[in-house]
């Protein structure tokens, strides 16, 4: 395939290439996130060795602290030559937290 057609641009190669990382990003567009934005984290590949052109990733979101109500998360695969794929989102929900709730609390 060809990427990047645009007059003035050089084309580039795209597809078959190891993937090297997967980026998750919550509430904020890969494409707006700016250094220092809280919530990008990148996700750990399940076998320990990103080689090859699919790779199956895991990460726990932590919810604390977040409010309740629906989120964006947006996930972004980055390739051995440094080229970002395309993101994918999905929407996912952090119930209201019971405000009578009491952790860890020991007493009488």
């Amino acid at each position: 395939k060809m990427v990047n057609t645009i007059k003035g641009f050089s084309d580039h190669s795209s597809g078959n290439q190891i993937i090297k990382a997967v980026q998750l990003y919550l509430d904020v567009h890969p494409d707006d996130y700016q250094e220092g934005d809280e919530y990008k984290w990148d996700m750990e590949v399940i076998d320990d060795n990103w080689d090859t052109t699919e790779e199956t990733v895991r990460f726990n979101i932590p919810t604390r602290g977040l409010s309740s109500g629906r989120h964006t998360v947006y996930v972004q695969a980055i390739d051995s030559r440094g080229y970002k794929g395309p993101v994918s989102s999905k929407f996912i929900d952090i119930p209201e937290q019971n405000s009578n709730l009491r952790r860890g609390f020991m007493g009488p």
